[in-house]
């Protein structure tokens, strides 16, 4: 996220899930990564239509907790 905020300057950078990924949601919060959403019935998983989870982190937001 560093490279993406300092060099790039980008705005934002965001992400998708599947909520059942609890590792992995727990690392992307972790990271600093707001829920901003979720796409109901999104993906066609292990025999049944599953949510995904969308999260985004704000450059203003990352470069503030890591001063």
């Amino acid at each position: 996220m560093g490279y993406g905020f300092n060099n790039l300057n980008m705005h934002k950078i965001k992400l998708s899930v599947f909520p059942f990924n609890t590792g992995a949601v727990k690392a992307y919060t972790k990271a600093g990564f707001v829920k901003e959403g979720t796409s109901k019935d999104e993906i066609f998983y292990d025999g049944q239509w599953v949510d995904f989870d969308h999260y985004a982190i704000f450059q203003e937001d990352w470069l503030a907790s890591h001063q």
